[in-house]
């Protein structure tokens, strides 16, 4: 699948799916974090932002 389907993706410079997401939208994304349940997003928001 490539960066193109997901037209989010294709504008970003770099793309986050969470584990639970749809598997083209995971094999789509950069990088794949653990799921919103969780809190995979924010951990690596948190992470990334040194927040």
């Amino acid at each position: 699948m490539c960066r193109g389907t997901f037209p989010l993706f294709s504008e970003s410079t770099y793309s986050v799916a969470p584990a639970n997401a749809k598997e083209q939208v995971r094999n789509s994304a950069d990088l794949v974090v653990a799921s919103n349940a969780e809190d995979g997003v924010a951990a690596f928001l948190e992470s990334a932002f040194q927040l």
